[in-house]
């Protein structure tokens, strides 16, 4: 919750257990595979609350850092292929975090200069990641596996405007077909 606390409810015993958040906003909130809870938070860092331990803090080092910006949100997560945290920030920046080692990567910059924000994040079916950067409608899908950008779409069907392919592993500018609410390329 925002500037308060993270509160969970142990639903068998109908006991609150309560950490503070230190003045920090907590969201979003990711439930990992390895059965914790991630909270993105303005420090830069994400946290992680384990309910078998029933431990609170940082999950590593903070991801994002801007010298003299005192906000640096990770607002925008999601976990990917094997164990790796993604997570875009309000300054556009993209970064991974390992859940077990909790190494931290950052990822390649956008190639286009702008007022990036990462609005969201989500694990596409065949293991490629899809950013989505507010102010400017744009969608960046990297691809773990090569470690690069793969196809970066300007705006959908219902806005007219067309699909610009990057160095993509399969070589195939369009989305998956099994990735839910597909959006059809407009043909150039």
């Amino acid at each position: 919750e925002s500037g308060g606390h993270f509160s969970a409810m142990d639903l068998g015993r109908g006991s609150v257990l309560t950490y503070p958040l230190n003045h920090l906003e907590g969201y979003p909130i990711v439930f990992g595979s390895d059965r914790r809870v991630y909270v993105g938070s303005p420090s830069g860092e994400v946290l992680r609350w384990d309910p078998r331990a029933k431990s609170w803090g940082a999950l590593g080092k903070p991801l994002f850092a801007v010298p003299g910006r005192g906000v640096n949100h990770v607002c925008a997560l999601c976990e990917g292929p094997e164990r790796w945290l993604y997570a875009g920030s309000c300054t556009g920046e993209r970064a991974r975090i390992h859940l077990e080692t909790a190494e931290v990567q950052k990822l390649p910059a956008h190639a286009e200069q702008g007022n990036w924000y990462v609005s969201a994040v989500a694990a596409l079916s065949d293991g490629r990641i899809a950013f989505g950067f507010g102010h400017v409608a744009r969608i960046l899908v990297y691809d773990p596996a090569t470690g690069t950008p793969c196809l970066r779409e300007k705006t959908s069907r219902l806005l007219g405007d067309a699909v610009e392919p990057g160095p993509c592993g399969s070589g195939s500018p369009g989305l998956p077909a099994a990735w839910p609410g597909r959006v059809e390329p407009v043909p150039p």
